[in-house]
């Protein structure tokens, strides 16, 4: 792995305790949960009977148009968005014994960073961290500014899209999405945080909408640069990312982009170049 300035500065971040890993589905992979895109399917065969609407939202979800298909699935699916979380509960927990034979939650877990913000309903990164505090699901609890200041040094999970354990702290529309994160809870999480914490995404691809929509929602947080890890990005992919939305791509370069055994074991050698005591210049 060539060891590049963005590597460099991220591991002085890490070494200052100032590094908020931020996790997304594709961490999950090796667990056979669904992501989004097979999430939104499964949920579109299981309430649209209508086999031509179906048709017409699957292009969507296709598309990455995910808020768009899901409030089609509600429409046309005649059903709401309790019966959707309990739905996605239901689909979730089909998979919730299957065993993986390698992740990197255990290599997220061994960091020593303060808190770990995901996207993810499951509780894998939990079930690896030696924690004594119990996982905080931001969308079912009130938590203040005075609270995060108190435990910026406890390793902390923080669902920020809910869990399957709490099926009503689900989050899927759009709607959810911007009335949570605009309420007091997130943004005194988002305020704490930009007061300089720096967030590396993993586990998100290039098209994941959800960045780009907490960038354009949370523009004070994104005045400072972020990182993300990502495999065989192009050089237009990592210049865009820059752009608009202050983030430095850190490259992983894999022969199959399928094969999560690829993906675990170069997020591997990064995340452990951040524990090393010193800094090679290539290993």
């Amino acid at each position: 792995m060539e060891i590049t300035n963005n590597l460099k500065e991220i591991k002085k971040i890490y070494k200052k305790n100032k590094l908020i890993p931020f996790l997304g589905a594709g961490l999950s992979t090796p667990y056979k949960l669904p992501n989004w895109n097979e999430l939104l399917k499964k949920l579109n065969e299981e309430f649209v009977s209508d086999e031509n609407i179906r048709k017409i939202i699957e292009l969507e979800i296709n598309s990455g148009e995910y808020w768009e298909a899901i409030e089609n699935i509600k429409f046309h699916g005649y059903t709401d968005d309790f019966s959707i979380q309990k739905k996605v509960v239901d689909i979730m927990l089909e998979g919730k014994d299957n065993q993986a034979e390698d992740d990197n939650y255990r290599d997220i877990a061994n960091l020593d960073v303060p808190f770990h913000l995901t996207t993810n309903y499951d509780n894998n990164i939990s079930n690896y961290l030696q924690s004594e505090y119990a996982p905080i699901i931001l969308s079912d609890a009130g938590v203040s500014t005075q609270k995060w200041a108190i435990e910026e040094n406890m390793k902390q999970v923080v669902h920020l899209h809910g869990t399957f354990s709490k099926p009503t702290s689900i989050v899927l529309t759009k709607e959810k999405y911007d009335e949570l994160y605009n309420n007091e809870v997130y943004t005194n999480l988002f305020s704490f945080l930009k007061a300089g914490f720096t967030f590396l995404f993993i586990g998100f691809s290039y098209s994941d909408k959800y960045i780009e929509y907490l960038v354009n929602l949370k523009k004070d947080i994104f005045n400072d640069y972020h990182y993300i890890l990502m495999a065989n990005p192009t050089p237009e992919i990592r210049r865009e990312f820059l752009k608009n939305y202050k983030i430095h791509v850190i490259p992983y370069q894999i022969d199959n982009l399928s094969d999560s055994k690829q993906h675990i074991l170069a997020i591997r050698t990064v995340l452990e170049y951040l524990e090393k005591e010193s800094v090679e210049e290539n290993f």
